[in-house]
């Protein structure tokens, strides 16, 4: 994080770019953030816990 911004950068190819692929990778991401901790992952993405089931 920088100034209290939020960058992130993902590569895909063109076959395996999707929605679903970016949600993962931002989950994962999410994940490595907060030590693998769902609720705390789930605060940062202001997301429900219910998304990492």
């Amino acid at each position: 994080m920088d100034h209290g911004r939020i960058s992130l950068n993902f590569n895909f190819s063109p076959e395996e770019f999707s929605l679903a692929a970016v949600n993962q990778q931002v989950k994962k991401w999410a994940f490595k953030q907060t030590n693998n901790n769902k609720s705390s992952a789930a605060r940062l993405l202001k997301a429900s816990r219910k998304l990492f089931y």
